[in-house]
């Protein structure tokens, strides 16, 4: 999975619909930015609803009669007006003239007039009054008119904006009546013009505006961090998708390589058990015809040649089995910084003198439980490899630490979280190549010109086998650390380093010995040394038959050899029938499979020792002695 391609196409998704949303909101405004347009309109509608309430107003006097007013400078009697009862006289003495109701329109026109709103006017092309005189615009709009148009508008732009406007004025029947105009066909005699400021609206117009675009502003405003905010939580998302994605198949391909190696470790303990069986008679064989070929020839140097191959090939299954986490461990308290202190005078003999060993050791360290040999193996293991890092010098460097291992740590090295003891081996050389990190433990796996790559693996195999893990870090060109963690035993008390003691020399015998083997090449080998170190042998191919000898013998078995693991009766069900009839015999366990002898799990009775395949005559000689004298020492 690919987070770029979905992000990508997030990012175009918003993109786009921010153009969109912008476009449509520019829309708006442009839009609500035609409130001028829309003012203009109401203002039309304004004026041309005046002028038909003036006429409504002529309308309505002349129905009436006409109207009576007081006679004054303003409205002195009409001359043109051909009526009875032009003028009459009130009781009070006060003269009413009827007004034309052309003139009563004026008249309220101009009161309007000074109250600021639309001005309105009677004109006409052929006016009788002068203030009835029309102005060039006026002028215009009658000639349109005469010409057939129902009303004039036009926005004029002086001083100030206004809209003027010019509404038809027809005379009627009636009005040529009382003018004394008979024969006179009514028509259009002239228009009422009206004048509308038009900033008041402007000013509405503008505030709306402003309001609306600061609403719409918002929106936009809001409309875009939400796409953003979108946007950015999509992207999280599928992020994080990928994340969980790659951390999944991390797990799952960490899951399937443990379960790989889980598998090879398996593998590695049957493949050594099955060596070891092949090489118990090739080494112990070898040995004993050492023993009787004179030194200097060709055959006794093939024979050492074929006990040095059967050495290393031994040496071989026991990296197999610390890999596979099979080897016998001798687990007791140890104080990691005492044991890589012990170990500092060798690891400088290990390196060549271009290196440098220094040390970071902490002092007061709880104690591990550990192996203190199998401990040591791995740590020179480390340092080796270090030395092989640094063809041009460097410095080696052991420490140890106090570390709390928790949450995705923990779970990346596949331990529990809690207190572990880190000693840690840190070189300067050229570091390791990513491609090869996963590979690192795999048995066989190896980057140098020689080795068999099992360095890593038995070491790792090891540490795993004792509760703990390897924590590599590692920088191309910038060196390499591998630290070894190994989990707090608690309190116990540590124990102190024992005194390296020569090998003991193998003593022989003349006791009788009842030898147990399913294996004929292994039984007929043990057979041999058993011999050539002076016992007596009885042998046997399984347990029926070594109890059908000792039947036969009652008196005359001094110890018991015998292998763990046969068909159909194993070695401990033969000592337990034995021991019924000679209690305190002296047994000695032979066994290829390492969990057999792995300690508090599979307890063995008193007074037996277990040997591993493969082992010399002098191994054997030497545990057969060890339990004989026990028993005669108890």
């Amino acid at each position: 999975m690919n987070a770029a391609g979905p992000i990508r196409q997030i990012r175009v998704s918003a993109a786009a619909a921010a153009f969109v949303w912008t476009a449509a909101v520019a829309a708006f405004l442009w839009t609500s930015a035609l409130g001028h347009r829309s003012v203009v309109a109401l203002a039309v509608a304004q004026a041309r609803a005046s002028v038909r309430k003036d006429v409504a107003y002529r309308r309505w006097a002349w129905e009436h009669g006409g109207v009576y007013v007081p006679a004054s400078q303003e409205t002195p009697p009409n001359p043109y007006l051909q009526v009875d009862e032009r003028e009459v006289t009130t009781p009070s003495g006060r003269v009413l003239t009827l007004v034309n109701p052309a003139y009563m329109m004026r008249q309220v026109m101009e009161a309007d007039r000074e109250r600021g709103g639309p001005r309105g006017r009677i004109t006409s092309a052929r006016p009788l009054r002068p203030e009835n005189r029309p102005d060039a615009w006026e002028a215009e709009a009658l000639a349109k008119m005469e010409g057939g148009a129902v009303e004039v508008v036009e926005q004029v732009e002086k001083d100030a904006p206004v809209l003027r406007y010019m509404g038809r004025l027809s005379s009627e029947e009636r009005c040529l009546r009382c003018h004394g105009a008979k024969g006179e066909a009514a028509g259009v005699r002239g228009g009422i013009s009206i004048t509308v400021p038009m900033a008041p609206y402007f000013a509405v117009a503008d505030d709306q505006a402003f309001r609306l675009g600061t609403v719409i502003g918002l929106i936009w405003a809001v409309g875009l961090a939400a796409i953003g905010f979108g946007t950015a939580r999509g992207c999280r998302r599928v992020r994080e998708r990928q994340r969980e994605h790659d951390a999944r198949r991390a797990l799952e391909e960490e899951l399937a390589h443990a379960r790989r190696l889980e598998a090879i470790g398996r593998l590695a303990g049957g493949i050594a058990h099955d060596l070891n069986n092949l090489l118990s008679p090739i080494l112990g064989n070898s040995s004993l015809a050492l023993e009787r070929v004179p030194p200097g020839g060709e055959l006794r140097q093939d024979l050492e040649d074929i006990q040095e191959a059967a050495q290393r090939a031994r040496a071989l299954t026991q990296r197999l089995l610390a890999f596979g986490r099979k080897q016998v461990l001798a687990v007791e308290p140890l104080d990691a910084s005492a044991v890589v202190e012990d170990l500092v005078p060798m690891v400088r003999r290990l390196v060549p003198q271009g290196l440098e060993v220094k040390t970071e050791l902490e002092r007061g360290l709880p104690p591990v439980r550990a192996d203190r040999a199998q401990l040591e193996a791995v740590v020179l293991n480390l340092a080796a490899n270090a030395r092989d890092a640094m063809g041009g010098g460097g410095v080696v460097r052991l420490s140890t630490a106090l570390e709390v291992v928790e949450g995705d740590r923990a779970a990346r090295a596949g331990v529990s979280p809690g207190r572990y003891v880190a000693v840690a081996v840190t070189d300067t050389g050229s570091g390791i190549d990513p491609a090869h990190m996963a590979r690192l433990f795999e048995p066989f796996f190896t980057t140098k010109a020689t080795g068999t790559g099992l360095g890593l693996a038995s070491a790792h195999g090891t540490v795993r086998q004792l509760g703990g893990t390897i924590d590599v870090e590692t920088t191309l060109g910038g060196g390499s650390t591998f630290r070894v963690l190994l989990p707090v035993a608690g309190s116990d008390e540590v124990v102190a380093p024992r005194p390296r003691r020569p090998p003991e020399r193998p003593r022989g015998g003349s006791e009788t010995v009842l030898l147990v083997e399913d294996e004929p090449a292994v039984r007929r080998y043990v057979s041999a040394a058993l011999a050539s170190a002076g016992y007596r042998v009885l042998d046997a191919p399984d347990a029926d038959e070594a109890l059908r000898i000792a039947e036969r013998h009652p008196a005359a078995i001094d110890a018991l050899v015998s292998d763990l693991r046969m068909p159909r009766v194993g070695g401990r069900e033969l000592h337990a029938r034995l021991v019924a009839s000679r209690p305190g015999l002296p047994t000695v366990f032979i066994t290829g499979y390492p969990g057999d002898s792995a300690g508090a799990e599979h307890p063995m009775p008193d007074g037996t020792v277990v040997v591993q395949k493969p082992f010399t005559p002098g191994d054997l000689a030497l545990a057969v002695r060890r339990v004989l004298d026990a028993r005669a020492c108890a």
